[in-house]
């Protein structure tokens, strides 16, 4: 009995590892998109975002086949209970997307970053209080020490933050609907990728004509190609490791996509930096080494559940 429980336990060590693992690579690619992004010559934000979620739907399309999981795919659909939930977290994570874009375009990657910094206080305290997850004192501690970094960090940004906020809101409900819903990451990205692009594509053709459904001849459909497998790649390992690790590890794992993003908007794009947002990204690492650190306090939560 000693046995079995033991490796009942080293299982669980071993599948939260595997979790995290994905959750941390996805947050780098994420996180390295907004550069891939930044080399596109085209201006118009709409097309970009449009030629994005084709190829990104194309990717998924084919890995969700050579799965073989074609099937499930559309029984989701007729899911009238996953069917909906879809739909919303579809949305939910396009217009992320399409913020991202625009910040990068417009010189406000730092603004995207800010957003991604709030978004984990968002999803860690929805995890605690709304899914019921269990932590210690010091997680929660680690909490309102993260609350007060954000809170410097936003006080010192001279952009508007609306782009900020949501991003940090949409990131945050789509981790909470995912975990709470679980689907495996192809089908749940194939079948949002799937109502994303066809609400964009009708906004495109009807705001700029059905020739603006073709790739924008200043960047070539290369690049677009590549932009699509560069933000899919994250969205497979995402789904796939919030399936695995609790809604608080997987919300301050959020943290790599925004340090990298202002890395790029820093040293790449040249965004300006002061020394209180430089004092908000230190009480911010120094909550999530104190959330590390209190996680050992707290039993750990891994699900395995499938859509039914």
């Amino acid at each position: 009995m000693t046995h079995a429980k033991s490796a009942t336990a080293d299982r669980r060590v071993v599948v939260a590892g595997g979790g995290l693992a994905a959750n941390v690579a996805a947050r780098l690619f994420w996180g390295l998109a907004s550069w891939v992004i930044g080399l596109a010559r085209s201006p118009e934000v709409l097309r970009i975002f449009e030629q994005r979620l084709l190829w990104a739907f194309v990717f998924t399309v084919g890995i969700t086949l050579a799965a073989g999981q074609g099937r499930a795919l559309l029984a989701l659909a007729g899911n009238r209970r996953l069917g909906p939930i879809t739909v919303v977290s579809a949305l939910l994570i396009a217009s992320n997307w399409f913020v991202v874009i625009w910040c990068v375009r417009n010189g406000e990657l730092a603004s995207a970053g800010l957003g991604f910094f709030a978004a984990p206080v968002l999803t860690v305290a929805g995890g605690i209080w709304l899914l019921g997850e269990r932590n210690s004192v010091a997680v929660v501690a680690s909490l309102g020490l993260c609350v007060c970094g954000v809170a410097i960090y936003f006080g010192d940004s001279a952009a508007e933050p609306f782009a900020a906020i949501h991003v940090a809101v949409t990131s945050a409900v789509y981790a909470l609907l995912r975990k709470r819903f679980p689907l495996p990451s192809a089908i749940a990205n194939t079948a949002e990728l799937t109502v994303a692009l066809a609400v964009t594509s009708v906004l495109t053709a009807v705001l700029d004509g059905p020739a603006a459904l073709l790739p924008p001849e200043v960047d070539g459909l290369g690049f677009y190609v590549l932009l699509g497998a560069v933000t899919t790649l994250p969205m497979l390992l995402y789904v796939h490791s919030l399936r695995l690790i609790s809604v608080s590890l997987a919300g301050y794992v959020q943290y790599v996509t925004p340090t990298v993003m202002l890395a790029v908007a820093f040293f790449v794009f040249h965004e300006p930096v002061g020394g209180a947002r430089i004092a908000g990204l230190a009480l911010i690492w120094l909550s999530i080494l104190m959330f590390a650190v209190g996680a050992r306090a707290a039993r750990p939560v891994c699900s395995g559940e499938h859509a039914s």
